[in-house]
């Protein structure tokens, strides 16, 4: 391995709760996407909650570490692995097809209408049939600055970011480049969406609001310190994590600050918001509970490692892996832990329920599925 790719993977390992570590709720005929909706909410609808210590149902063994979480659709699972293999598996881990992407893989999928989306550390958006594998079409980047941020799509279009520091638009069936809006600064994280408007935030601190018609900037605003992270939305706000330890609240009409929550260290992940309260894990290996009005702490609840992943919330169970391995199942309502799980290595994307049955891949190789 040469010290320019053992420098991206430590860059990944960094920033992984930013990019691939969600996987959400999903009309599995229809489509799924990362952090299951547009607003990056991370929950999980239509899903029963999985409290109890459940038991290894299987594992699917690769040849590279799993960074992007795994998403279902029309009965497969899908697997993007980091030197570019690219699996549909059936509900048992068998084979159905593979893709071999001409890059590194550390971005979710989105699916919709049987077309999968999936960006490339080479600076490529591919469409690949879900049926079949095959490839539809390709676009690359401005530039070949790698896609770590995950696709959404609205409509016709595919919306995505890359660390070329551009936002585009494309049609999602030719892959025709409609815009691209340039921030800056390299983007790490999913932008999130909401009505007409897009928010994106980059590596220098940036955060913008622009048109998801036009891609022509409504507002910005500069915030000390990195930004890594995706961001989620409600109705009215929008909820971030800075690489300074913060996690901001701020209003989606004008930008405003709301209030402002300080942990004891950067924040990469993506938070989940539901029912009032923002949940979110930083590297001074504590998980919260924030009130989403406010800002107050409700809870918090002590890792045995840093949290590189954004959690998934089914009803009132909360999902999430450590750097140490460890995936775990919280109580909502009051961070009390229901179980947690042992990898042999980092747990860096957010584990996806289904069915029954939580599924996360591991830098030990591994995709599991426990039941």
């Amino acid at each position: 391995m040469t010290v320019q790719q053992q420098f991206v993977r430590f860059l990944v390992i960094i920033i992984s709760g930013i990019i691939i570590v969600s996987c959400g709720s999903f009309d599995s005929s229809k489509e799924t996407m990362f952090r299951s909706d547009l607003q990056n909410t991370g929950v999980i609808k239509n899903q029963s909650p999985i409290n109890k210590r459940p038991k290894l149902k299987w594992e699917f063994k690769t040849t590279d570490w799993i960074f992007a979480s795994p998403v279902i659709a029309n009965n497969k699972i899908l697997v993007p692995v980091t030197n570019g293999q690219f699996f549909a598996l059936d509900m048992n881990s068998e084979k159905l097809w593979e893709y071999r992407a001409n890059g590194t893989l550390y971005s979710t999928p989105a699916v919709v209408d049987n077309m999968v989306y999936i960006g490339t550390m080479e600076g490529r958006m591919i469409c690949i049939d879900i049926e079949n594998g095959q490839e539809i079409w390709q676009t690359a980047t401005e530039g070949k600055d790698g896609v770590y941020a995950s696709p959404k799509v609205v409509d016709k279009t595919v919306y995505y970011a890359s660390s070329d520091g551009h936002y585009y638009a494309l049609n999602r069936e030719s892959g025709e480049v409609f815009w691209r809006v340039d921030t800056g600064a390299k983007i790490f994280g999913t932008p999130a969406i909401s009505g007409n408007n897009a928010f994106i935030t980059n590596e220098d601190g940036w955060l913008f609001c622009v048109d998801l018609q036009s891609g022509k900037e409504k507002w910005k605003k500069q915030f000390s310190g990195n930004i890594l992270g995706s961001p989620a939305l409600t109705d009215t706000l929008l909820v971030f994590g800075g690489m300074n330890g913060s996690i901001y609240c701020l209003s989606q009409n004008s930008g405003e600050t709301v209030w402002q929550f300080g942990t004891g260290h950067a924040v990469s992940t993506a938070p989940v918001i539901s029912n009032g309260t923002v949940y979110i894990g930083s590297w001074d290996t504590h998980f919260y509970a924030l009130n989403l009005e406010t800002g107050a702490r409700k809870w918090q609840f002590e890792c045995d490692d840093q949290i590189l992943g954004s959690a998934a919330l089914v009803e009132n169970v909360l999902y999430f892996g450590d750097k140490g391995g460890n995936v775990y199942a919280l109580d909502a309502r009051n961070g009390l832990e229901y179980w947690r799980f042992k990898a042999e290595f980092s747990v860096s994307c957010t584990p996806l329920v289904h069915d029954g049955v939580i599924y996360f891949g591991s830098q030990d190789r591994k995709l599991y599925a426990l039941q």
